[in-house]
């Protein structure tokens, strides 16, 4: 494989922005399209009310060097601060569980729009069509826009990326679909309550519930967020799945049981987001997949490097790697 002198990057995720910085730093020039109006897929945070909260990915952790280097980097930054141990209640015990826990600061939309800066990203482009012309890829966006490059680096969940394809203008790589069509992900649920006062939670801020239709609550206030009480509660993937199409209105009267302890005051104001590809159900053997050599086409994201942030990371790494060998 030629190494490319452009690239198209579909998705704003950590791994698109990290592939992105590595191969504008080795001179490929970078075009961003992402659908949504900001950058960071799951790191994500927004208003409701006077509060703040992050609805979306929680946390930081490293379980490898490559990953423990960039937290370093981003808290010698001031991007990141530890914000707890698993020790210390606020989640379950599970391999690697005593690792520190770090949040962006001050919200987890605070790295990728870091790692934005500088670099070409086009918001508010759905990409429709991906096919190849005269050895490049062009890539039509639902804002009637064409954008061509020598290679395509795909880091949306991966049936949005397969669908791409569905036109049958391009034929895809036979030997790869049954990987990408094997892939499958957990829906995730949450909802965010703004309350009158302070919330029961204890130190530093968030609680792993043992069962029950509720997995996870965090106190934005107590983490560092928000101005105000307000909470983010994230459903697990059973009752998700099983009530992502229900109105808000039963999603909330399902769990009130479940979250009032917590809360500790009234709750005044609510907001549900729907996370349909939260988290991979099952990990790709390889950080990133070429799936074509001439011109280049990869996938990458969480589904090729393991779940949660770091692995979103290091696919975004290593699909850059892999564009930019000789």
């Amino acid at each position: 494989m030629k190494r490319p002198s452009s690239c198209i990057i579909v998705g704003a995720g950590l791994s698109g922005l990290l592939a992105a910085r590595t191969l504008q730093a080795n001179s490929v020039k970078i075009t961003i399209l992402e659908k949504s109006r900001g950058v960071g897929g799951r790191m994500a945070t927004r208003r409701i009310g006077n509060s703040i909260a992050d609805h979306g990915a929680q946390f930081l952790t490293a379980s490898t060097e490559e990953f423990a280097s960039l937290l370093r980097a981003w808290a010698a930054a001031g991007l990141i601060v530890p914000w707890f141990e698993s020790s210390s209640g606020a989640e379950s015990e599970s391999p690697g569980a005593h690792r520190v826990r770090y949040r962006s600061v001050p919200s987890m939309t605070a790295i990728p729009k870091e790692l934005a800066r500088g670099l070409d990203v086009k918001p508010g482009q759905r990409v429709l069509r991906a096919m190849v012309t005269s050895g490049r890829w062009d890539c039509v966006t639902d804002q009637g826009l064409t954008f061509s490059a020598e290679s395509l680096l795909l880091t949306s969940p991966v049936p949005q990326s397969l669908a791409l394809f569905e036109s049958g203008r391009y034929p895809f790589p036979s030997d790869h679909l049954t990987t990408l069509r094997a892939i499958r992900y957990d829906p995730c649920i949450a909802l965010l309550c703004v309350l009158d006062g302070p919330s029961t939670i204890p130190p530093p801020g968030g609680i792993q519930m043992p069962d029950g239709p509720v997995r996870w609550i965090a106190d934005n206030q107590m983490k560092g967020i928000s101005p105000t009480a307000a909470l983010t509660v994230h459903m697990t993937p059973d009752f998700s799945q099983l009530m992502f199409e229900a109105p808000d209105d039963q999603i909330i009267s399902a769990v009130r049981s479940d979250i009032e302890h917590w809360c500790g005051s009234t709750i005044i104001e609510t907001q549900i987001h729907r996370w349909r590809y939260a988290e991979p159900r099952s990990v790709a053997p390889s950080r990133a997949l070429l799936a074509r050599a001439e011109p280049p086409l990869l996938f990458a994201g969480d589904a090729f490097g393991g779940p949660r942030i770091e692995g979103a990371a290091l696919s975004g790494l290593d699909a850059a790697a892999l564009l930019l060998k000789d």
